[in-house]
């Protein structure tokens, strides 16, 4: 069983580290497969807690320079 794991883990950390490293191949696999994979509950899921993080970390951070010009 806990070979079975590592392999699944190795397999997984295998295939993270070539969608990362090869752009293309994200760009693909997001546009293509990763729906399939992990279903649309997940991704919309994924999708609104990356624009609460976005926005918490947008309200952390101090203006940009632009928007602290005066015109």
């Amino acid at each position: 069983m806990v070979d079975h794991i590592n392999r699944g883990q190795q397999q997984f950390r295998s295939f993270f580290l070539r969608l990362i490293a090869d752009a293309d191949r994200r760009r693909d696999y997001l546009a293509s497969r990763y729906e399939q994979d992990y279903g649309t509950e997940f991704v919309s899921r994924t999708k609104e807690l990356m624009c609460r993080f976005v926005s918490a970390l947008n309200d952390l951070l101090p203006p940009c320079a632009i928007d602290r010009v005066n015109l």
